[in-house]
């Protein structure tokens, strides 16, 4: 039996069932959705056609729901549960797995903009440094931004296209084509210097340049002399640094199996390194936040296509998690999320690296790179696409006469707005305008005193 969960804005899941007549059925999967999307089970029984069905929720029948296909319009807090399927043919009947989902409120993480790139060049990655956002892709092309909204395009002579670039030590330091490392302190004069290896990423601490491409990793203090470090047989794409270690993330073709399998390497001085293998899949990106190491990848075998997630705290011992659709090609950390991207699909955000909601962008195009910086997250991709989150802003309520709210998050005007109905906190009523200057700011709502209880946003109206 296969039952196929469509997720939120037309996202897809598919949960393989193994469950011949006669066996128990499997643990429960468990999603989340956001507020607004639609949700539709998909049921096709692929050996023994289903005589009859019948859909359930919490164990309760579905009034009607009586048919192989169960869709979900305009999905409210109300519709949250666990689902399942009672399926008969002529061997008998059986229950199918249960699926849970819980519908959660949209978040910053499903608005997204389009911004004007003042490019038609393909941008391959993005970082944040110095007060700015600077992406960069072909015809050494490199556009900046202070906020993530104007942006201005530059061009660095004799680079075909850029691959990567990482900011440290007061700079950028990138990688192009033909072969030479760039560096530059403000984004718009930069210096060209030989550099023989091919780079498909670049990260720094604050004593070490480190960058990785091919079968090499290369180490530098001031991103001039580097050192060089050969780790044959294996395909090298990603690396970050974090609680005084770098990770380099990448493949293999070592494994048992004769396949390609995940590996990663790490070192706390950049030229020693420990290598650890997993299954058979690729990492194509990784990044460093909450004391934790979160890579990213995915399966492009023929026969199935999935994203792939690995998380460590050492950079030696790691968990892997599978996720729906296809292969994950980077990922990014920053105010307490870490968002993944793909080629042509949703994305992902967790806050523990472990459990990861289906976020909705639009246009949904291939995106290269992703990166976090002033409150708000800038994936860049094809056709020189930038696109940006709304930003991210925090609310701690602090108890007392009155509700106090602590708001962090990018400086500027927001609107500050409650509801009263816990239920469903969806119908939001403003309370008062603030401009913030810094942050933390608190804001105290003297009239909380006449609710039962009371849920409260913030809704910056900058963007």
């Amino acid at each position: 039996m296969l039952l196929a969960l469509h997720g939120a804005f037309g996202s897809q899941a598919t949960i393989r069932l193994e469950l011949p007549f006669g066996h128990r059925p499997s643990p429960p999967e468990s999603h989340n959705v956001v507020l607004g999307s639609d949700v539709t089970f998909l049921v096709s029984a692929e050996e023994d056609p289903l005589l009859a069905v019948q859909w359930q929720l919490n164990g309760s029948n579905i009034v009607g729901e009586t048919s192989t296909n169960l869709t979900l319009r305009n999905v409210q807090f109300t519709n949250a549960g666990a689902y399942q399927i009672i399926g008969s043919n002529t061997w008998g009947s059986l229950s199918s797995a249960v699926i849970s989902f819980s519908v959660i409120a949209p978040g910053p993480l499903d608005g997204w903009t389009l911004r004007q790139s003042n490019t038609s060049n393909h941008l391959y990655a993005v970082t944040f440094g110095n007060g700015r956002f600077v992406a960069v892709g072909d015809q050494g092309r490199v556009v900046v931004s202070a906020d993530g909204i104007t942006w201005t395009e530059r061009k660095v002579p004799e680079i075909n296209y850029f691959t990567s670039i990482t900011w440290g030590q007061g700079l950028f330091v990138a990688w192009g084509d033909p072969r030479f490392i760039v560096t530059s302190q403000d984004a718009v004069e930069w210096t060209r210097l030989y550099f023989p290896d091919y780079v498909e990423s670049l990260a720094a601490s604050q004593e070490l340049f480190v960058a990785a491409g091919g079968w090499y990793i290369m180490s530098s203090a001031d991103a001039v002399t580097w050192n060089y470090t050969l780790v044959d047989s294996f395909s090298l794409d990603a690396v970050a640094y974090g609680n005084s270690t770098f990770v380099v993330a990448g493949q293999s073709k070592t494994n048992r199996f004769g396949l390609e399998a995940t590996v990663t390497l790490t070192s706390s001085n950049g030229l020693d390194w420990t290598s650890r293998s997993s299954e058979a899949a690729t990492l194509l990106g990784v990044c460093h936040g909450k004391g934790l190491f979160v890579a990213v990848g995915g399966s492009f075998g023929a026969s199935a296509h999935y994203g792939y997630v690995q998380t460590s705290r050492d950079g030696l011992t790691w968990a892997s998690k599978r996720l729906s659709g296809y292969s994950l090609n980077g990922v990014a950390y920053g105010s307490g999320i870490f968002v993944a991207i793909q080629y042509g699909g949703p994305m992902f955000s967790s806050t523990g690296g472990s459990d990861w909601i289906e976020r909705r962008h639009a246009p949904q195009q291939y995106l290269n790179g992703i990166a976090y910086g002033n409150g708000s997250f800038v994936a860049v991709g094809f056709d020189g696409l930038i696109i940006q989150s709304d930003p991210i802003v925090s609310l701690d309520l602090k108890t007392g006469r009155f509700a106090q709210l602590e708001l962090s998050g990018p400086v500027g005007p927001y609107r500050i707005e409650s509801s009263d109905l816990m239920e469903n906190p969806t119908e939001w009523r403003p309370l008062t305008t603030i401009d913030v200057s810094e942050t933390p700011y608190v804001f105290t709502d003297q009239s909380s005193t006449n609710a039962a209880w009371r849920f409260y946003r913030a809704v910056s109206l900058n963007r």
